[in-house]
């Protein structure tokens, strides 16, 4: 059976962290024929673009304060040429060679018009980061994609991107909110466990607040019953998620710091979960 051609589009801000890794495992992916690397700047000022350059095909700049997610991955789908588009953030590196085979298999299925894969804490992750995603990208499926879905780590037909461009207003929650009309429009999306990537974003108290508020406050405006997260939600949030993290913490051998990390980053998010419900209004 002939191998669909496929298309990364990889989304960059300052990642010369990880660009090059993410570039370079996507190279060297055992896929039959050459995948086309499509590099989405929005205006990195360290050297993303030095390091992304040899290793992509091309490098879309988006215009400065024009970012947003849907904006971006739209901007690299328009300019691919691969049957299938495969989102990806700069920070999320393929685990194994093997990687994109596994993350297609399902599309074989003509129904199947997109998939989803797994999230693998990197190893520096603080606790909370690594149990949110071993809780939300488990080892095993299935996982409902209308509150799962992720373009961290996905691919899609780009015949369906055709027909469900990503919006470009939200600030977040672009890919859930895709995921959803794609889903009522009568299409399935798959997670793939097997497809694994190591992702993990900064643990600051300000990345952790803003990451909250922005995914809360658009939910909020999708779905009204987003909206109803009172302080008693918030502070149940925090005493219960802390706990759980402080079990994790002890039971894998965590390093003191982070005991002490655990209720900032949870306060944080609370926090950032409550402002952005009431941003859109509280029930």
């Amino acid at each position: 059976m002939n191998q669909p051609t496929v298309s990364a589009i990889v989304r960059t801000f300052n990642e010369a962290r990880w660009i090059g890794e993410t570039l370079s495992a996507l190279r060297g992916q055992n896929y039959p024929i050459p995948i086309e690397i499509i590099v989405v700047d929005s205006g990195s000022t360290d050297n993303t673009l030095e390091i992304a350059a040899p290793l992509a095909d091309r490098i879309v700049n988006l215009s400065p304060g024009t970012f947003t997610f849907g904006r971006a991955l739209n901007r690299g789908a328009e300019t691919a040429t691969g049957e299938l588009l495969l989102n990806l953030s700069a920070d999320a590196t393929p685990i194994g060679t093997d990687y994109l085979r596994s993350l297609i298999a399902p599309l074989e299925a003509p129904e199947v018009v997109a998939t989803f894969g797994r999230d693998c804490p990197r190893p520096d992750a603080s606790p909370s980061q690594a149990r949110d995603a071993e809780t939300w990208f488990p080892a095993t499926g299935p996982l409902d994609p209308a509150r799962r879905y992720s373009n961290a780590n996905a691919c899609i037909r780009r015949s369906i991107w055709e027909q469900f461009p990503f919006n470009e207003i939200l600030k977040g929650a672009e890919d859930l909110e895709w995921a959803r009309r794609v889903l009522t429009a009568g299409h399935r999306i798959v997670y793939v466990p097997e497809a694994m990537v190591s992702h993990s974003h900064p643990p600051s108290p300000r990345d952790v607040y803003a990451r909250a508020f922005r995914q809360r406050q658009t939910l909020c405006s999708l779905d009204p019953a987003e909206r109803g997260f009172s302080p008693g939600h918030a502070l149940r949030f925090w005493l219960g998620i802390s706990t759980l993290d402080f079990i994790y913490a002890l039971r894998h051998h965590y390093a003191i710091k982070w005991f002490f990390h655990i209720p900032l980053y949870r306060v944080a998010q609370a926090w950032g979960l409550y402002r952005g419900a009431r941003s859109c209004g509280s029930s």
